[in-house]
């Protein structure tokens, strides 16, 4: 055990506030926040919190989750966490947590909402070792914008102002950058909220910090939609382990366990992937052909392909420090199918059938449905795409990286052909 983490994990140690409000009115709902909520408070006791669940709280029922929480809190308190998923705005420079209901003017939020301030207020008075506070509230939704249109005496501005002057021992996470929104997502959860649930389930050899969970979690976020959270922490802030690392230095051991949490991440984002890339093939197959659909179908793709090549890279150790070994070779091309370097020659002339892709496995799907792009004179960036067209030698003619310009020149057949490669892919 590492030596200052002995006492850190009974509930008592840890307490969070997590509320999602969803149903505001007159069309303005997010579908996301509760479902934000619920999840995170799973997966916070999960790791020993007493959580404080609430949901679609208005004005008054608001105060009075944070005065529970409040009273909850002790100097002996490890860490304290305020979880907001739901409308947030700035009026003159002050950032206001939206309860449940209309707002018209400012006069309304300044007295009806919940001042991000006052949260912090009270968990500066309660006392807690550490106070995190984690607003997923700069929703992108028509609502903010009605009322920043409306609102009167008092200037409105988009998502939150920043808070770059947290008290003592406090971190605060925004979902977005100051001053922009973040996009609610289509999914079950957020995409900030989704990638902090990723990030909680993951278990580094290294230990599980706070201070460096919220980091990575922005890191991914940015990654992952260019959305930008930001971290505001003050000097004091200091290191917890939510779940502590292993004893001892770095070793193989280590290194291993630290190659299984990351392999185990990349399967449960692959895994998410391929049920988005089943929902799109499902639309295509129906004929809802649109630019949108194509970019998600891009992206997609440009993603699956960046976690194939992570997944294939085995990690070797010596002495304690992990070194990655080359990719393994590509499989043979079936020779049966004539001389040409081109798995299916044909592809860009011919629809493939269900007989020629169902034997398959998901190297030689790869192969199959990046050597159309290859044809086309797209520049691969990973090492597995480099490593195709170096197979396909004279036959491969690359001019440039960008996805939008090869795939306008695909024919109706080729198009075809790359969906139905993913449909096989999906499965």
């Amino acid at each position: 055990m590492i030596l200052g983490l002995a006492n850190q994990g009974s509930a008592v140690d840890r307490i969070a506030l997590v509320i999602g409000n969803s149903k505001y009115p007159e069309g303005n709902e997010l579908p996301n926040p509760a479902n934000d909520a619920k999840a995170l408070a799973k997966s916070l006791r999960d790791l020993d919190f007493t959580v404080i669940e609430k949901t679609d709280l208005a004005s008054g029922e608001l105060g009075e989750a944070i005065l529970e929480f409040h009273h909850q809190i002790s100097p002996s308190t490890e860490v304290a966490l305020f979880f907001f998923a739901g409308h947030g705005i700035q009026i003159d420079g002050i950032n206001y947590l939206l309860p449940i209901g209309k707002f018209e003017a400012a006069f309304q939020v300044k007295s009806s909402a919940t001042k991000a301030d006052e949260v912090l207020a009270a968990m500066e008075e309660a006392g807690a070792k550490r106070n995190v506070v984690v607003l997923d509230s700069c929703r992108n939704n028509p609502f903010s914008r009605s009322i920043r249109r409306s609102v009167r005496g008092g200037t409105a501005q988009e998502g939150l102002t920043p808070m770059d002057r947290p008290p003592v021992g406090t971190l605060i996470a925004f979902s977005t950058k100051a001053g922009a929104t973040a996009d609610d997502g289509s999914g079950v959860n957020s995409p900030y909220t989704e990638t902090l649930l990723e990030a909680l389930e993951d278990r580094p050899a290294t230990g599980l910090e706070l201070k460096k969970l919220f980091s990575d979690v922005a890191a991914r976020v940015y990654k992952k939609t260019k959305q930008d959270p930001a971290i505001y922490s003050s000097g004091s802030f200091a290191e917890y382990y939510l779940v502590p690392g292993e004893a001892g230095p770095a070793g193989t051991d280590t290194a291993k366990m630290a190659n299984a949490a990351e392999t185990k991440r990349l399967e449960k984002e692959n895994e998410k992937l391929k049920q988005q890339l089943a929902e799109i093939n499902r639309k295509l197959e129906d004929g809802k052909i649109t630019n949108e659909l194509v970019e998600q179908l891009k992206s997609l793709q440009t993603r699956m392909e960046e976690i194939d090549q992570k997944m294939q890279e085995p990690k070797t150790e010596f002495g304690g420090l992990t070194q990655v070994t080359p990719p393994p070779p590509l499989p043979v091309m079936n020779t049966q199918r004539g001389v040409s370097p081109f798995m299916f020659p044909n592809s860009d002339t011919q629809v493939l059938s269900d007989a020629e892709l169902s034997g398959l496995s998901s190297d030689e799907l790869w192969i199959a449905r990046n050597e159309i792009f290859a044809r086309r004179g797209y520049i691969f960036q990973t090492p597995r795409g480099q490593t195709l067209a170096r197979k396909l030698g004279g036959a491969y003619q690359g001019y440039t990286s960008d996805q939008d310009a090869i795939y306008s020149q695909f024919n109706e057949v080729e198009k075809a052909n790359v969906e139905k490669i993913q449909r096989y892919e999906g499965r």
